[in-house]
């Protein structure tokens, strides 16, 4: 488990200004608040920050850390349904951080197994179709924490044990539902990061096929005329 602090202190690729300077990033969605320290970093860099947590002490304890902060928004609920809400309602461009897992397993509410719904216990396919469903998201920045959780890798924390027995498969439905409109980089500092940023609309243009012109339909070959039956010789 990283923070989003985490992501851009430790040797990161780049930095959190640089990003929301480069696409414009007004919004901050996070999906598994934990204690709010995510929440805390991004305060004064974003206009608007909301943040959901299916815990309900959690989350509790989170909405009282930042009470004063107006543009603040701490959500307790199921992270696909809130999207569901949320999402049509943001107004500029958005950095989602989708870090929901395992409803309080990571604060010691709960073990990694106690949650049999694996649209709960692993939200994130639910999470990335709700979000573009719902929005036009060819300009906003997806950072995804704990891809270990979809797949093994090289990661800096190692494999994660549990992953074919409580993880995903894999994350072709990432693939599926951003190859057209975003680059997608792994990223395998703690438990692995997917990094997925907006393509820019003329590269966009040069990726897309030619669309193959349909062949004419070949015309019927004429059909030749009968011959004439000579006239029949008289007696």
């Amino acid at each position: 488990m990283a923070t989003i602090q985490d992501f851009f202190t430790q040797s990161p690729p780049f930095s959190i200004e640089a990003l929301i300077q480069q696409f414009n990033l007004k919004n901050f969605v996070e999906t598994g608040t934990g204690i709010g320290d995510s929440v805390d970093y991004a305060v004064d860099k974003f206009e608007n920050i909301i943040s959901i947590e299916i815990h309900p002490e959690i989350a509790q304890k989170a909405s009282e850390r930042f009470k004063d902060s107006n543009n603040v928004n701490i959500i307790e609920g199921h992270s696909t349904d809130v999207l569901k809400e949320k999402v049509p309602q943001l107004e500029g461009n958005t950095l989602f951080w989708l870090d929901a897992h395992f409803p309080g397993a990571d604060f010691k509410y709960a073990k990694y197994e106690d949650e049999k719904d694996p649209e709960k216990r692993i939200p994130l396919e639910g999470e990335l179709k709700a979000i573009c469903d719902k929005k036009d998201v060819s300009a906003d920045v997806f950072l995804i924490d704990d891809l270990r959780v979809y797949e093994d890798g090289p990661y800096q924390g190692g494999n994660w044990e549990l992953r074919t027995s409580l993880g995903g498969s894999d994350i072709r439905f990432v693939e599926d539902l951003l190859k057209s409109t975003h680059y997608i980089v792994k990223d395998y500092r703690f438990g692995g990061f997917l990094n997925i940023f907006p393509i820019p609309e003329d590269q966009k243009r040069s990726k897309k096929k030619p669309t193959p012109k349909k062949a004419a339909p070949k015309k019927a070959a004429p059909k030749k005329a009968a011959p004439k039956k000579a006239a029949p010789k008289k007696a």
